[in-house]
């Protein structure tokens, strides 16, 4: 544990990792020892389409640009919300959300370390039936490795992104690109819900 405080200009280490920010996740940790909280920065563009259940409250503090958040509402249902250029978002732990990054975004995220007995999950829905498609559980230890191989190994596999139940195929994501339709912050239904959340 550090016993001095730590301190660096977010600016400046922004423009010197820009390089190591690559999708489909688009994250680097600041410290990755000596602290109770994982501090991460984001960058867009991201490609993304699962969801992670983090057993940690999430705070985004979006930096540069607006992003969406996709969310599972309690009814199973996929909600929306913009988060604008300096706002702040409270993702309580346990929903099911799906940060999406467009190109030149910047953000921040922090949430605690976790315990040995909190594993996080990455997991997809089924577009064409709601049901869960596949769910990845694992202890995290680096935010930085494990997200991203949980979807390269989910996008690599026609046979995990094809649903048992209605044989639809998952598309791999792209670059998300902020629809021109994004409300003015706050929450938008998507649409589609689904009965497991």
């Amino acid at each position: 544990m550090a016993v001095s405080p730590v301190i660096l200009n977010l600016r400046r280490w922004m423009d010197d990792n820009v390089d190591h920010f690559q999708p489909p996740v688009g994250n680097r940790e600041l410290w990755k020892e000596g602290s109770q909280f994982i501090f991460m920065v984001s960058r867009g563009p991201n490609s993304r389409n699962d969801f992670h259940i983090s057993p940690s409250d999430e705070i985004f503090l979006q930096l540069t640009g607006d992003i969406r958040v996709d969310y599972r509402d309690e009814n199973g249902c996929i909600e929306s919300v913009t988060v604008r250029e300096g706002d702040v978002l409270l993702m309580p732990a346990m929903v099911p959300h799906c940060p999406l990054r467009p190109a030149g975004t910047w953000g921040a995220v922090i949430q605690r370390v976790r315990t040995e007995q909190e594993p996080d999950c990455i997991l997809w829905y089924c577009k064409n039936c709601g049901d869960r498609l596949n769910e990845t559980w694992f202890g995290l230890s680096d935010i930085e490795v494990q997200v991203k191989a949980a979807i390269d190994r989910f996008n690599g596999s026609e046979e995990l992104r094809t649903c048992a139940n209605c044989d639809a195929v998952h598309e791999v994501a792209g670059p998300f690109v902020m629809p021109l339709s994004a409300g003015v912050g706050g929450r938008n239904r998507n649409g589609e819900c689904g009965d497991d959340a």
